[in-house]
């Protein structure tokens, strides 16, 4: 009987040590998955995808580009003439942020009076990035304070948590507000 139980437990421990088969996907599954959504987001919301970043800086309804860095963006309003600099505190808010590829997904935002802004120091991944993602300071480069953007941020830009599980995500409108 002892011989018996031991057979018995030793196979339940293997079972734990060595799992069966895992249908989770790989991260290069998980990447295709991502990549194949965030086409039919935009192919669903009829958004135009620029090679090029417009000369005039005027982006149409519908139009994006696609940065070197993989996200895309839509300036809605350049802003005024300041250009950030280094070490400069940066206040974004937010509407219409979606998780698409999450099934019954809803919006949600940080614009009202109640929540705060996520704040940024440009130049400084250290004081964001995790928490943040490194999305938010890319369109810096060519935008002025009061700026307002749309964009479409891959998991790889986004927050720890958007990384860990492949999510997109689509800011409908972002507002930057230089301290």
């Amino acid at each position: 009987m002892k011989k018996i139980l031991f057979v018995v437990f030793s196979l339940a421990a293997l079972l734990f040590v060595f799992p069966s088969c895992n249908n989770s996907d790989s991260p290069q599954q998980k990447m295709k998955k991502e990549k194949k959504a965030i086409e039919k987001f935009i192919s669903q919301k009829g958004f135009e995808i620029l090679k090029n970043y417009p000369a005039d800086g005027v982006f149409k309804e519908n139009q994006y580009t696609r940065t070197s860095t993989g996200l895309y963006v839509r300036v809605i309003d350049k802003g005024d003439s300041t250009k950030i600099r280094m070490n400069q505190k940066v206040n974004i808010r937010f509407r219409e942020g979606l998780y698409f590829m999450e099934a019954n997904s809803v919006s949600f935002t940080n614009d009202s009076a109640t929540d705060n802004p996520i704040e940024i120091t440009y130049g400084m991944p250290e004081s964001y990035a995790y928490t943040y993602g490194d999305a938010w300071e890319i369109p810096l480069s060519f935008i002025g304070d009061k700026a307002k953007i749309s964009m479409i941020v891959p998991s790889n830009l986004g927050n720890s948590s958007d990384k860990q599980y492949y999510r997109p995500v689509f800011y409908g409108s972002v507002t930057y507000r230089f301290d």
